[in-house]
């Protein structure tokens, strides 16, 4: 397989180890995973790349995988993200943003990551008021659920690094 794998990449896991071997006992499911992370991060999707970078970075705070929050961190500072603007998002301060958009965005985040049930329609709605188009919604939730499932997977993947 020559295609990039980002988790393996971020957490370090060697063509020759056995977690990799486990890992490609289902190639379907890599490609899958990794061709969802490219396309949540590319240029065709109209949500500012920057937005999706900080959320990221703050899901991989609320993960505790300080691996990808270092790696989407360096990728959020590429983007234009300020080291301040960051140590902001990181510690939950997101309030004092001057971009009043991507407070909100933070905040459907933070419900979507830890009070899922709280992602209802008056989440929605505050998005939509404060400007975010429908299908850039659309994107957002699908970002925020491909992290969780990215970071609950390299959670399980160093905790398997330990027992091999």
């Amino acid at each position: 397989m020559t295609q990039v794998d980002i988790i393996n990449q971020v957490l370090g896991i060697a063509v020759d180890s056995p977690l990799y071997q486990v890992r490609q006992f289902r190639e379907k499911i890599v490609k899958g995973t990794q061709d969802s992370y490219d396309a949540l991060f590319s240029d065709k999707l109209t949500v500012p790349l920057t937005w999706r970078y900080a959320v990221a970075v703050f899901s991989s705070r609320l993960a505790g995988s300080v691996e990808f929050e270092q790696h989407y961190r360096a990728l959020a500072e590429q983007s234009g993200l300020s080291a301040e603007e960051l140590d902001l998002i990181v510690a939950g301060e997101f309030n004092q943003l001057e971009d009043k958009v991507l407070t909100e965005v933070l905040r459907f985040t933070q419900k979507l990551s830890l009070k899922p049930v709280e992602g209802d329609k008056d989440a929605v709605l505050i998005l939509k008021k404060a400007g975010i188009a429908t299908h850039d919604i659309v994107a957002l939730s699908q970002l925020i659920a491909f992290l969780s499932y990215q970071l609950r997977l390299a959670a399980g993947l160093k905790a398997m690094a330990k027992l091999v």
